[in-house]
C-alpha cells in the first residue's frame, strides 16, 4: 500500500517568470542555430592595435612638445620652455616688467591669473609690474624672466627651493585662497609652472622708469 502524501506543496515546483524567459531563449535557439551563430563574443583589441595606438599616441604627445616650444635651462639650473620668442627690447638685471601671466600645477591644475580674463576675472588684457630684483620676486621668476625680449612667452617651472619662500613676493595672488593653494603645492614640493608674457621693459634711472 502506498503511503499517504500529505504535503499540500505541488510535486513539480512551477518555474519562476526568469526562469521561464531563460527556457523561452534558449528554446528559441535550439530551433534557430542562425540566430544562436550570431551570438560570439566580440575578441578584444589585438596587441598590433595597441602598439599602433601607443606609437599614435607618443608621435601625438611629441608633436604638440615641439609646438610647445624647446625646454631650456639657465645657467643656475631654472628650467623653461621658450614658447614663443619676443623681438623687442630684451629684460635686464633690475628691470621692471610690465607682463600677464597664468599659473598652473604640473598636472594642469589653474591656480591664478592676470590678463586672460579667467575665472570671470574682468582682466583681460591688463599687466603687472614685476621688479627683477633679488628678494622681490620667487628666485625661479626672476631668473626665468632674464634675457626675455618684449613680446615673448615662457613657460618658468617654479620649484619649491627658488618660488614663493616669503608671502610678501611679487606677484602678489589675486585672493587669499589663491595664496593657500600655491603655498600648500609648496608644502609638498610641487611644482608650479608660470605662464609669462612680457609685454614692456622699464629702465630704472635717475629720473624715474623710462622705455629703453
Amino acid at each position: 500500500m502506498l503511503p499517504k502524501i500529505t504535503s499540500k506543496r505541488p510535486l513539480v515546483q512551477p518555474c519562476t517568470r526568469r526562469a521561464a524567459f531563460g527556457c523561452l531563449i534558449l528554446w528559441q535557439l535550439v530551433r534557430q542555430p542562425a540566430a544562436a551563430a550570431k551570438l560570439v563574443i566580440p575578441s578584444g583589441p589585438s596587441s598590433k592595435n595597441l602598439d599602433q595606438a601607443l606609437r599614435k599616441g607618443e608621435a601625438r604627445r611629441e608633436e604638440l612638445e615641439r609646438a610647445a616650444g624647446p625646454i631650456r635651462r639657465t645657467s643656475t639650473g631654472i628650467k623653461y620652455r621658450e614658447m614663443e620668442v619676443g623681438t623687442g627690447k630684451e629684460a635686464d638685471s633690475n628691470d621692471f616688467c610690465e607682463v600677464s601671466y597664468q599659473m598652473f600645477t604640473q598636472n594642469g591644475l589653474y591656480l591664478d591669473s592676470v590678463g586672460y580674463g579667467q575665472e570671470s576675472k574682468k582682466d583681460l588684457g591688463e599687466t603687472v609690474r614685476l621688479h627683477l630684483q633679488s628678494g622681490e620676486l620667487p628666485e625661479a621668476i626672476r631668473l626665468g624672466l632674464l634675457g626675455m625680449k618684449e613680446g615673448g612667452k615662457r613657460r618658468i617651472e617654479v620649484a619649491a627651493n627658488n618660488g614663493w619662500t616669503d608671502k610678501a613676493m611679487a606677484p602678489t595672488p589675486s585672493y587669499p585662497a589663491v595664496q593657500r593653494r600655491i603655498f600648500r603645492v609648496i608644502d609638498r614640493r610641487g611644482v608650479i609652472l608660470f605662464e609669462v608674457e612680457l609685454k614692456k621693459v622699464l629702465r630704472a634711472t635717475s629720473e624715474g622708469l623710462r622705455v629703453s
